[in-house]
C-alpha cells in the first residue's frame, strides 16, 4: 500500500470516530486535525510531565496554540552545514547559498560542491534549509513560496553539477534507484542519505566542499567534529531560523476510550530511560528530554578516539582511513547552545513535499519549466488538500 492510501485510510478512521488512540502525526496535515477537533489536548500532561524531567520546553510546546497543545514530538533533529568558514559565514538563506555556490563555481572548475547528483536528492536536501511553509493559514497552497523554493534550487544544483561528468551523475542516480544495492525500502535508503554522517564523511574524504544534512543522532555528532578537525578552516553550523524537524510526532485521539492508557504510554515516552535509548537502542531523532541529551552528549571524555573507518575505494585504489574522537566541550557547548534556541517546528507537510520532489525534479533536469512545474504542483497538491 502506498504511504498516500495509508494515510487517506487512517483519516477516514479517525474523522468516523475509530481510529488509534494515539497517533503519530509525522508528515501529516496536523492543522486539519486539530481543526476538526479529532486531536486531545495534552497541555496538562506536559506540564506534568516537565514537573519530573528537564525538557527543552520550546521543542515539546511547539504545536501549541492559545492555550492548548494536541501534537508533541517524541524526538528531532537539526539541519546543518559544514564547510570552509569562509564560506559558510556568508550562508544564511537559500538565496546566499545559490550565490555563494555560484562564487565557488566561478573558482572552481570541476567536481562537485555539496554532491547533491541528482534533482531529487538535491531538493531533499534543500528543504532541509528552508522553512517549508508550503501552505497558508486557511490551507491553501502557498504557491509564491514554492515558486521561490524551485528556482533557488536550479540555481543551486546547477552550480552543484556544472562541474561533473555526466556519467558519474548518472551512476549516481542508478545507485540511488536500487538503494545504495542494499536490500531496504528506497525512501528509507533515501531518508539515510540526508544524515550529516553521510556529509561528514564526504567532508572527511574531500569529495565535498560543502555539506548540508540532518543531525538526527547524537552518536553522529563526532562524526561531524571529526570531519570538521580534519581540514583545516573548516567549521559547522545550525541554519539561521531557530527551526527544527520533528520526529515521532505524537498525538491522542480525543475519541479514546483509554485516555489514561494513552497517558501513561506518553510518560513514559518522555522519561529519560527512553529517551535516553538504554541498552544499545539509540532510536533516530535528538532526545527532548534534556536530561537524556546531556547524558548521551557527555557518553565519552573530550578528545577520547571512538572509533576509526578505513576503505579502498574500489575505482581509484585509493585508501581512506578517518579518526573519529569525541568532541571537544566547546563544541557540545555550541550544540546544546543551538538546541536551546530552537523555537519553531519546519512545517513541512509529507505528501505536499513528495509532490514537489516528484514535479520539481523534472524543473532541475529541464524538463519543463518551474512556472509549469509550479502550476502542476499546485494541481496535484489542491487535490490533498481539499480532502
Amino acid at each position: 500500500m502506498r504511504e498516500e492510501d495509508a494515510i487517506k485510510n487512517l483519516n477516514t478512521e479517525i474523522l468516523s470516530g475509530k481510529g488509534p488512540d494515539i497517533i503519530i502525526l509525522d508528515g501529516m496535515n496536523i492543522e486539519s486535525y486539530r481543526n476538526r477537533g479529532v486531536l486531545e489536548d495534552l497541555s496538562p500532561l506536559l506540564e506534568e510531565i516537565s514537573a519530573s524531567w528537564t525538557m527543552f520546553l520550546p521543542i515539546i510546546n511547539a504545536y501549541k496554540t492559545g492555550e492548548t497543545v494536541e501534537a508533541v514530538p517524541a524526538r528531532f533533529s537539526i539541519p546543518i552545514m559544514i564547510g570552509p568558514m569562509e564560506n559558510i559565514s556568508k550562508i544564511d538563506s537559500l538565496q546566499s547559498l545559490a550565490e555563494e555556490m555560484e562564487e565557488i563555481r566561478k573558482k572552481e572548475k570541476d567536481g562537485t560542491i555539496c554532491s547533491f547528483y541528482s534533482e531529487e536528492m538535491a531538493l531533499r536536501y534543500l528543504t532541509l534549509l528552508c522553512s517549508n511553509e508550503w501552505k497558508k493559514e486557511d490551507n491553501t497552497l502557498h504557491v509564491e513560496n514554492i515558486r521561490n523554493f524551485l528556482t533557488l534550487a536550479k540555481r543551486i544544483y546547477d552550480a552543484d553539477i556544472l562541474g561533473v561528468d555526466e556519467l558519474e551523475i548518472q551512476k549516481r542516480k542508478e545507485q540511488l534507484d536500487s538503494s545504495g544495492g542494499m536490500k531496504m525500502d528506497r525512501d528509507i535508503y533515501i531518508e539515510s542519505r540526508l544524515s550529516i554522517l553521510n556529509g561528514a564523511l564526504n567532508i572527511a574524504e574531500g569529495d565535498s566542499r560543502l555539506s548540508i544534512g540532518s543531525l538526527d543522532a547524537l552518536y553522529r555528532f563526532p562524526y561531524l567534529t571529526s570531519a570538521v578537525s580534519a581540514q583545516k578552516g573548516y567549521g559547522w553550523k545550525g541554519e539561521n531560523t531557530n527551526e527544527f524537524l520533528a520526529h515521532t510526532v505524537i498525538g491522542m485521539n480525543s475519541q479514546s476510550s483509554q485516555k489514561e492508557l494513552g497517558k501513561d504510554f506518553i510518560r513514559k515516552i518522555f522519561s529519560e530511560e527512553v529517551q535516553s535509548g538504554t541498552g544499545g537502542d539509540r532510536a533516530e531523532g535528538l532526545p527532548v528530554n534534556k536530561e537524556a541529551f546531556l547524558k548521551q552528549i557527555k557518553e565519552y571524555e573530550p578528545g577520547k578516539e571512538i572509533s576509526s573507518i578505513g576503505y579502498t575505494n574500489k575505482e581509484t585504489g585509493e585508501m581512506f582511513s578517518f579518526t573519529i574522537t569525541a568532541p571537544e566541550n566547546i563544541e557540545r557547548d555550541n550544540l546544546v547552545k543551538l538546541v536551546e534556541e530552537l523555537t519553531k517546528v519546519k512545517s513541512g507537510d509529507k505528501t505536499i513535499e513528495n509532490i514537489i520532489y516528484e514535479i520539481g525534479s523534472r524543473a532541475l533536469f529541464g524538463e519543463i519549466t518551474v512556472d509549469e512545474a509550479v502550476e502542476e504542483i499546485e494541481k496535484k497538491a489542491s487535490i490533498y488538500l481539499a480532502e
